[in-house]
């Protein structure tokens, strides 16, 4: 072949990606036999569908005997679109990314027959293939040979490596199923459940409220297919966007449908563990959005189902770390409405055996960062007890274990904006501990820290609430410290600016019950530096704003106990306003309810001992206002009497 022949090549070939790449073919060798040229450019078609290959793989691919002619790999790994890929072994190469999917999309558009046989031939190579990566190229070509078995083994991978799959694999096969579908190489059940996988990956990595309507789109998708364990999933991810967004009622809405499809289909098959434990997963969500709506009740009745199966199922394969997982975080759900009803024995016992589990996990596998990760959030929970109990040195240890684990992670990839937001929250978590020990320079320390860190997150990504939300809540974390340093001018200012924050989401969307309540408790914030400037006039408005959010919430759920204590409180701030003004009459009506609301949470859960402690708090204030009252009266009766 002379360079005329080379140059016409390359002109026939259009500009076409697929054809310039197999014209690199004739280029590389313009003197050896046409059929020789021809046959390897049937190589390369052939080495093109799988994302590596080498002589073995291309020999299984290529030919049934399983035999490929001397040398042809050898030859095939100098054209200059295949590239060595040492990390996949020493004889191991890729085509280039380019040229990979435009051969691999010709061929399905041009020779569907013969793509689909070499996807079905590469699907038999990495089926025996157990690594991580192995899996994740068994189900990308399964996915096209065999789309339906496809897309149940996606959906049992999916299952298995939740929890216990590292980061890097989780965004390899995240990273795979999303060139499949913009490849236009997915219908039906296996798109759905692709997009699904993904999806979740995302709300993992941004946060849920990130996915806008994409679950609701999903779930349509999935409910057009008549596929109950993919309608029950969605139904899922729908229940978690509801939830970031802070609609409670939609939330539980979502969770109860997938709870109700996980209940028939676990009846229907009672060993299937997968199916038990998805029971599981949609006993926890539903107790999510209990507590959240303040139901602890409920909340308990469902995170305590959810419990009885990860034991179950833990029981039957102790070895199975991905049931392992999942009772610890049981464990852990279990402590925290323990925690929130008062109960701190309850709460660390239960923390205490998540912590316990995690830290069998993490000694299993130490470069597994999710591990890692729940780990920390371990170490979290049992410091968080154990500041509550007043053992300040305990949960300290617990906070800087906490920390040092997020502080590798976040070095490990700095690029993670997950793990990068966890450590911001871990710099809080200290921050708040060195508060709480009255180390209030620790504590601006940590909480400027936190603050860095929200800060370059919310300019990465200035439309994602999530991170606005968290930055608004360091600043208030920085204002409080300011407030207790005395620095009321700093305290104003960090509380403005969580203030215009908190005013912009709630904007965004009014219906947002958790970005209202944030709003509300920023009113309060300002209110309360307001008052320690001695503006009552300021602190009296702000409060009033802060009381109307409340008396909103309140009456949208009225069974929300967290919502009512919110309101009582704020009640309780009016009330200390109007007394400080001297409008005793203002501030026994505030008072009044605020007794009359915690009357009510006490003798709804008696044994929840912050209300108790609220409720006498709310008897004081009642009474000395009544004492005020009195004396005010007596004064006056005494100085008619000296007339």
């Amino acid at each position: 072949m002379d360079s005329v022949e080379q140059l016409q090549l390359i002109r026939n070939a259009h500009g076409d990606p697929a054809l310039l790449a197999f014209a690199t073919v004739d280029l590389a060798f313009p003197d050896i036999p046409d059929d020789d040229r021809v046959a390897l450019r049937l190589a390369l078609e052939a080495a093109a569908v799988p994302h590596w290959c080498d002589a073995a793989i291309l020999a299984e691919l290529i030919d049934d005997s399983g035999s490929l002619s001397p040398g042809q790999w050898a030859r095939l790994k100098t054209v200059p679109v295949v590239e060595p890929f040492p990390a996949r072994g020493v004889d191991a190469g890729n085509v280039h990314e380019a040229s990979r999917l435009a051969i691999r999309k010709r061929l399905a558009e041009t020779q569907r027959t013969r793509f689909i046989e070499f996807s079905a031939r590469s699907a038999r190579v990495f089926e025996a293939d157990t690594r991580s990566i192995g899996r994740i190229e068994w189900i990308y070509h399964l996915l096209v040979a065999d789309p339906e078995r496809g897309a149940v083994e996606l959906e049992d991978l999916d299952r298995a490596w939740s929890g216990t799959a590292r980061h890097e694999d989780l965004a390899a096969l995240s990273v795979t199923l999303t060139e499949l579908d913009t490849s236009q190489m997915l219908r039906g059940r296996p798109l759905v459940r692709a997009r699904l996988v993904v999806a979740q990956r995302r709300a993992d990595l941004a946060g849920a409220a990130s996915l806008g309507d994409l679950a609701n789109q999903l779930l349509q998708a999935a409910e057009a297919i008549d596929d109950a364990r993919l309608t029950g999933d969605a139904y899922s991810l729908v229940g978690d966007v509801a939830q970031a967004r802070g609609d409670l009622a939609a939330a539980e809405r979502a969770f109860t449908q997938d709870l109700t499809i996980s209940e028939r289909l676990a009846v229907l098959d009672p060993a299937n563990t997968g199916w038990q434990r998805e029971l599981a997963v949609a006993y926890s969500s539903v107790g999510d959005v209990a507590q959240d709506r303040g139901d602890l009740a409920a909340a308990e009745q469902a995170f305590t189902q959810s419990l009885a199966i990860s034991e179950r199922l833990a029981a039957l394969d102790p070895a199975n770390t991905g049931w392992q997982r999942g009772l610890a975080v049981a464990y852990s759900s279990v402590g925290v409405v323990a925690q929130a009803r008062g109960d701190l024995a309850a709460a660390e016992q239960a923390f205490t055996q998540d912590l316990a589990i995690f830290e069998r996990l993490a000694a299993l596998d130490p470069a597994n960062t999710g591990w890692q990760r729940g780990l920390a959030v371990a170490y979290s929970r049992v410091g968080i007890v154990a500041q509550d109990r007043g053992d300040l040195a305990a949960a300290e240890q617990a906070f800087t274990q906490y920390l040092a684990i997020f502080e590798r992670l976040a070095a490990l990839d700095p690029a993670n904006t997950g793990w990068q937001r966890d450590l911001a929250v871990a710099y809080s978590r200290v921050g708040d501990m060195a508060q709480a020990r009255g180390d209030l320079a620790a504590a601006e320390q940590a909480f400027t820290q936190s603050l860095a860190i929200s800060e370059r997150l919310a300019v990465l990504d200035p439309a994602n609430t999530g991170w606005q939300r968290e930055l608004a809540a360091t600043y208030s974390s920085v204002g409080v410290v300011a407030q207790a340093r005395g620095d009321l001018a700093a305290a104003e200012q960090a509380f403005t600016q969580d203030l215009a924050i908190s005013e912009r989401l709630a904007a965004l969307d009014p219906a947002n019950t958790g970005w209202q309540r944030d709003l509300a408790v920023t009113y309060s914030r300002v209110g309360v530096v307001a008052q320690d400037r001695g503006d009552l006039a300021a602190a009296e408005q702000a409060f009033t704003q802060s009381l109307a959010i409340f008396e909103r919430l309140a009456a949208l759920d009225p069974a929300n106990t967290g919502w009512l204590g919110d309101l009582a409180v704020a009640h309780s701030r009016v009330g200390d306003v109007a007394q400080a003004r001297g409008d005793l009459a203002a501030a026994e009506q505030a008072f009044t309810q605020y007794l009359a609301i915690f009357e009510r949470l006490t003798a709804l859960d008696p044994a929840n001992t912050d209300w108790q402690r609220e409720l006498a708090v709310a008897h004081s204030r009642v009474g000395d206002v009544a004492r005020s009252s009195a004396r005010g009266l007596w004064m006056k009766i005494l100085r008619r009497l000296r007339r």
